[in-house]
């Protein structure tokens, strides 16, 4: 009996342990209509899953006191579902304000990984269509301190400093995006082309043979070939 008075006069713990249990069936109806948002997305019916998203993102309490790490996982993951979506009906700018704000609620841990790469990734490649291309830099900059190891975000470094006029540093990029995937046919593509706009055409052509071997249809590809085999039988 003493126990149970002792508990009874503690109010704020009540009440704590309410909310506590409030949040807990909040946070598993929130990842259920995750998962029904993600059988529409995959279904094609993007108002459909844009509806759940939101519904899932609505139920976070504006002070989580449980859970908080969760909630800020559902949060990051809804924004970005919802980023991808405006992204594909070509809102590239409420897709971008998702992905930023994706970036800044991921928590940083290994349970995270997926969301967080994918945010950044997708904020750094919005960046970079916008023409912003000095803050699209710097996040992907911010994706290869995530992952060194990150073929694609090297290749669209480059392709970026590349419109910079930052050929040189460029190059690097490109050397480096293909240290770890061999078989990125467009960057193989973007150094034969760079090459042959250079006069460079013997390796031009080795660079344009190299991204034709991963992708013998592609016609810019076959064009860019044929063109480096003319000038080359010029000389």
């Amino acid at each position: 009996m003493g126990f149970i008075k002792k508990f009874r006069k503690s109010k704020g713990s009540s009440t704590k342990i309410g909310s506590s249990v409030s949040e807990t069936a909040s946070l598993m109806e929130a990842m259920s209509l995750m998962q029904m948002g993600i059988s529409r997305k995959d279904a094609g019916d993007l108002d459909g899953a844009l509806s759940y998203f939101e519904k899932a993102s609505s139920l976070c309490p504006e002070r989580p006191t449980t859970g908080e790490k969760a909630w800020n996982m559902i949060n990051a993951f809804t924004l970005v579902a919802k980023g991808s979506i405006l992204k594909q009906r070509g809102k590239l700018d409420g897709a971008l304000e998702c992905f930023k704000e994706a970036c800044s609620l991921c928590p940083d841990d290994a349970s995270a990984t997926t969301v967080r790469e994918e945010a950044w990734f997708n904020r750094s490649y919005l960046l970079h269509k916008l023409g912003r291309h000095e803050e699209a830099i710097d996040c992907y900059n911010q994706c290869l301190s995530l992952n060194p190891k990150w073929a694609a975000i090297w290749a669209n470094k480059a392709v970026v400093l590349q419109k910079m006029g930052m050929t040189g540093e460029a190059m690097k990029c490109y050397d480096k995006a293909l240290e770890l995937n061999p078989k990125d046919d467009v960057a193989w593509f973007n150094k034969g082309i760079y090459s042959l706009e250079r006069g460079d055409l013997q390796k031009a052509r080795e660079y344009l043979e190299r991204a034709q071997e991963i992708s013998p249809d592609d016609p810019a590809i076959l064009k860019a070939l044929k063109l480096c085999n003319r000038k080359l039988g010029e000389y």
